[in-house]
């Protein structure tokens, strides 16, 4: 009778393995130079679309001083969703982020409210300073990111991680 069970088990791991590691991208090479940090194949549709997965891996660090989250990844491709919220009434939303640094391939990050860009978070800038804020808000709310094999890392206080939801 063990024996009997053995095979669909091993035929229904069989099956979610490959649906989990089958259905990721393949890794994007950065084409454009290693001081351009522009997608060149991602485009706003698959930022936006966002059911592409992802390769490289997303690393999302407690920081050992201080309250904050450190969100990295070195040779990231696709598309994944760091944080989003679901507001059914009118709110306010502030999202400040610090280190926004991008060291190799291509990357993008935006926030979406509805399946819309509403805004590119700037990356490499000379203000290590990200401040965001948007009243009266009623939607789906996402902070996307988007990379062809992008190193990548940026900081964001736990207490103002904890209050959306992320993976």
């Amino acid at each position: 009778m063990k024996k009997l069970l053995i095979l669909p088990v091993l035929l229904l791991v069989g099956i979610a393995l490959f649906w989990l590691f089958g259905t990721a991208p393949e890794p994007i090479e950065d084409t454009n130079g290693p001081d351009n940090y522009n997608l060149q194949v991602l485009n706003d549709f698959d930022i936006i679309n966002g059911d592409m997965g992802m390769t490289g891996g997303i690393s999302v660090k407690h920081d050992l001083i201080g309250s904050g989250i450190t969100i990295s990844s070195k040779g990231f491709a696709g598309v994944y969703d760091v944080l989003w919220a679901n507001y059914l009434g009118k709110s306010d939303i502030t999202l400040d982020l610090t280190a926004l640094t991008v060291t190799e391939g291509n990357f993008k990050a935006v926030l979406l409210l509805d399946d819309e860009i509403i805004e590119v978070i700037p990356f490499n800038q000379e203000d290590p300073f990200y401040a965001f804020r948007l009243d009266d808000v009623n939607g789906h709310f996402v902070l996307r990111l988007a990379g062809e094999s992008a190193a990548f890392e940026f900081h964001i206080t736990e207490h103002e991680y904890e209050r959306f939801e992320h993976p």
